[in-house]
């Protein structure tokens, strides 16, 4: 299974979150892009934003309250470690299974 190896979910991830780097570069070479922890991200949340905005990523910052998360977390299955899982979250709340991703640029 493609998921087992790049992301961390219910059935690999021994009940918590794990340190990132430690699961494989998904196809675009990029880590920990799935699963592990929630992704809070900019955008508010619109149930039909791919239908009110642009199809190609769609930014809500008005209308709403809820957060976008996105990403899956340790907790869940495999289904839902995906970039594309997207959900509404109170931005008032937090939980062990919610974070955001940092970008690190190297030199080659």
């Amino acid at each position: 299974m493609y998921t087992a190896t790049v992301a961390w979910f219910e059935n690999n991830s021994d009940g918590r979150p794990a340190p990132v780097g430690t699961r494989l570069p998904n196809g675009l070479g990029l880590y920990d892009m799935s699963g592990n922890v929630w992704e809070w991200c900019r955008d508010i949340y619109i149930a039909s934003a791919y239908k009110q905005h642009a199809k190609v990523d769609p930014v809500c910052i008005t209308g709403g309250r809820d957060r976008v998360i996105r990403g899956g977390g340790w907790h869940l299955d495999a289904w839902s470690a995906r970039c594309s899982r997207r959900l509404a979250f109170d931005p008032e709340l937090f939980g062990p299974a919610l974070g955001f991703r940092l970008v690190m640029k190297t030199t080659v």
